[in-house]
């Protein structure tokens, strides 16, 4: 599914969550170890789950793309203007059972968006 795009775009990351199941799961199992190294490894991979958490917080959350091809990206109250222009901007979106959530944004500059390219 592919659709033109103008308009806001609000984003979301999904993979915030791999990397703070991995960190809980790891500490989980760093902590069995012997006491001298299950403390040091233990805060290390805890570290990392918090890390991943709360990335996605600092990330653009959303994007405005106008009728001329132009960007801007959108973080809280900081909005970030791209300098180039595109031409053709496509959304493909995924298809989860009832829910159609976007999944790619693709820019094009000088080539309209077909099957070969």
């Amino acid at each position: 599914m592919s659709m033109d795009v103008v308009g806001l775009l609000h984003l979301k990351s999904a993979g915030w969550w791999l990397g703070a199941v991995s960190g809980v799961a790891l500490a989980l199992a760093m902590a069995q170890m012997p006491l001298p190294i299950a403390v040091p490894a233990t805060a290390a991979a805890l570290r990392l789950a918090v890390l991943a958490y709360l990335r996605p917080k600092r990330a653009v959350q959303s994007c405005n793309v106008d009728q001329n091809g132009a960007l801007t990206l959108v973080r809280g109250d900081v909005r970030i203007p791209f300098l180039n222009h595109y031409r053709y901007i496509r959304l493909y979106s995924a298809k989860n059972r009832a829910i159609i959530y976007p999944s790619m944004l693709v820019l094009y500059r000088d080539v309209k968006p077909s099957m070969w390219t």
